[in-house]
């Protein structure tokens, strides 16, 4: 009717931008096979946590750390929406490394005599390394000369920037001199057709002895019949090839003859 009034009323709801939204990883760098975690916080919205990789998705709760292990670098995007569908984001990358690697690790040569050196031979990638018992840092591939006086083990470390770590042990065997060696013969004064006892005498190794003997143990006497007087050498070797030698001659002497024999005074006639 005339002069009547209509009034309607309309309720508009105001969102809140949501707030405080970051993600914050435990650890930015990891070593492949790791995980890390990734503690979201925000407020004024529902959030969802995207891998950019490959798109998968983690609905997180303000404040609880959820854990990912991305095979490959990756950035996790935070992404807060309020219920106006206004969205705030917050991102994390994680930067994935490779796993340290030891290819080869050796010493040349691996068995040395006392006082001599020998060279250890590293061979690694994905990270620094260093060697045990002294030696520190070493190079990829780059020689380290050492000298132990007694048999030791060497390790190799490779770490890489994670953390991770692998190792290798190898054993130097240190061996004595071939010292303190001596070969008689008993008797060393022959007559041409005798024969004499050649004995050796050595703490370690293995001898030979010329002159056709060949190999012979420690102390123990080896018959030999020279036909002229012969100079006999022994010579002693260790397990690392360091060698010394001795030797002995045995002197050959004819047998007695009688060159004449008489009577004096001659025998008188019948």
């Amino acid at each position: 009717s005339s002069g009547s009034t209509a009034v309607s009323a309309v309720t508009v709801t105001v969102a809140g931008m949501p707030s405080n939204v970051t993600l914050v990883p435990e650890r930015t760098t990891i070593s492949i096979g790791e995980g890390t975690r990734l503690t979201p916080t925000f407020t004024g919205g529902t959030a969802v946590i995207t891998n950019t990789l490959d798109g998968t998705r983690i609905n997180p709760v303000s404040g609880v750390p959820v854990t990912v292990m991305p095979s490959e670098n990756a950035t996790y995007i935070l992404t807060v929406t309020n219920t106006a569908g206004l969205a705030t984001t917050a991102a994390a990358t994680i930067t994935v490394i490779p796993l340290p690697e030891i290819l080869n690790f050796y010493c040349d040569p691996g068995t040395i005599t006392r006082g001599s050196s020998t060279d250890l031979v590293p061979t690694f990638k994905n990270g620094t390394a260093s060697i045990s018992n002294g030696v520190g840092a070493v190079q990829n591939g780059v020689r380290v000369p050492v000298s132990p006086t007694l048999t030791t083990p060497y390790t190799l470390t490779v770490t890489n920037a994670t953390g991770a770590f692998v190792q290798k042990s190898i054993l130097i065997n240190v061996v004595d001199p071939p010292t303190g060696i001596s070969l008689v013969a008993i008797p060393p004064i022959i007559t041409i057709g005798n024969s004499t006892r050649l004995v050796g005498n050595f703490a370690s190794g293995t001898a030979q002895v010329d002159n056709g003997v060949g190999t012979v143990m420690n102390g123990v006497p080896y018959l030999v019949t020279p036909g002229v007087t012969t100079t006999y050498t022994m010579t002693v070797n260790n397990p690392a090839g360091a060698s010394a030698t001795t030797g002995t001659v045995v002197t050959v002497v004819p047998p007695p003859a009688i060159t004449s024999f008489i009577s004096n005074p001659p025998t008188p006639p019948p």
